[in-house]
């Protein structure tokens, strides 16, 4: 019985594995749609990834379940496994913090050269009725790139 626990750990292991790597790779390409404002890519390769995400997270509940009843530490295969994942969990961890800190950072950016371009969008504005009112976003017509 336990032997048969273990080769279902193992092959859950194993397909995690499979599947980290595939987010990685999305994750990749989802930087660099990013990078470039390819947004349709972007869209497609956010659905995929969620798409992994929702499937990992189901293999992660079936994986819980089973190490619960399974001492992996006592199989080195499987302790291998373990470690593979984690070390692919941190990767993916790392990847989504590096591309959130760019959105942050460009987000910044732009932030800053809007209020330096339309600087009464820091001013409050109050209606006749004494309620704030947010100024609306004037066109803004560049003719050089910034």
């Amino acid at each position: 019985m336990e032997q048969a626990l273990k080769m279902q750990l193992l092959e859950i292991l194993k397909k995690q594995s499979s599947l980290l790597d595939e987010i990685l790779v999305a994750q990749k390409n989802v930087h660099e749609c990013v990078v470039k404002r390819v947004w349709l890519e972007l869209e497609n390769g956010l659905e995929k990834m969620r798409g992994l995400s929702d499937e990992f997270a189901e293999l992660d509940g079936c994986r819980e379940k089973l190490s619960s009843e399974v001492d992996f530490n006592s199989e080195k295969e499987i302790a291998g496994l373990v470690r593979e994942v984690k070390a692919k969990l941190l990767k993916s961890k790392i990847e989504n913090k590096i591309l959130n800190e760019y959105i942050f950072n460009t987000r910044k950016f732009l932030k800053g050269i809007f209020e330096e371009v339309l600087p009464e969008r820091r001013n409050t504005v109050y209606s006749h009725y004494g309620k704030i009112v947010r100024p609306e976003l004037h066109n803004v017509v560049i003719d050089q790139i910034v």
